[in-house]
């Protein structure tokens, strides 16, 4: 995939999910831009839809990144494993998330996230072991942690294989299984 996109010699980031504006893409972006200027060669993609997809681009076309950056649009789950192997890392810019299901995708490959901090990726990333966890909207510490990983390929590689690790562990369909039925039974016997 990466050769597909043109990037197959500059680290990946990725995003998935919808362009809106709990997401806080406006802060993705501001990321991308410390990064670049920090002269760390990246490509930043940002896989998904919606209504705020002209501001991003705009905003990206005033910072001067625009060759950075690709917009493959919406993709079937299939395809999105795919970027998700081809990603280096994962960034999550949100002011809040639910459960983070993009970040058990992520992990479920061996893609480390740096994301801000709410309920989802709390529950889901064990701070400097599977990944990085920063304040909402603290713009400095997510530039400094996603170009740690970048210039740090031993530990992004360690952070990707704990968190696939963590997967396997609390994610899999067998453990689900076996929490669902644990659950079941001790709503009857209460």
């Amino acid at each position: 995939l990466k050769k597909e996109i043109g990037a197959s010699d500059v680290p990946l980031i990725l995003f998935v999910g919808r362009f809106c504006e709990q997401k806080n893409l406006p802060l993705w972006i501001r990321v991308a831009g410390n990064i670049v200027r920090q002269g760390i060669s990246a490509q930043f993609v940002l896989v998904g839809e919606g209504n705020l997809i002209d501001s991003l681009k705009e905003q990206i076309d005033q910072l001067g990144l625009a060759n950075y950056f690709l917009f493959p649009g919406k993709k079937s789950t299939e395809d999105l494993m795919d970027y998700y192997a081809a990603a280096d890392l994962f960034l999550l810019t949100s002011d809040y998330e639910g459960y983070g299901r993009v970040i058990v995708e992520a992990n479920a490959v061996g893609t480390p996230v740096v994301s801000t901090r709410s309920t989802g990726p709390e529950d889901l990333i064990e701070n400097g072991r599977t990944g990085f966890l920063t304040h909402r909207g603290d713009e400095q510490a997510l530039s400094e942690r996603v170009m740690y990983l970048l210039k740090d390929e031993k530990t992004r590689i360690q952070m990707g294989a704990a968190a696939k690790q963590k997967m396997i562990q609390e994610q899999s369909p067998d453990r689900l299984y076996d929490d669902l039925i644990k659950t079941w039974q001790n709503t009857l016997n209460s």
